[in-house]
């Protein structure tokens, strides 16, 4: 899997279990000097891109998220 594909399924997956441990970690690990910060708004961007496909009426796929 691509980083960015990693760094998608990660932030995801923090998304939808609320649980941003993994997240952090990698972020780290790619260099972030603060993780913390960097999981939130990559949370925060994640959210609002899902809520602004619903209002335009994207649908994901079965069994995906956007």
């Amino acid at each position: 899997m691509s980083k960015m594909g990693w760094l998608h399924y990660l932030v995801q997956q923090a998304s939808q279990l609320e649980d941003d441990k993994e997240l952090k970690k990698h972020l780290k690990d790619l260099g972030f000097k603060n993780p913390n910060i960097a999981s939130r708004e990559f949370i925060k961007a994640y959210e609002d891109l899902e809520e602004q496909a619903v209002k335009a009426g994207i649908k994901p796929k079965s069994g995906y998220s956007i």
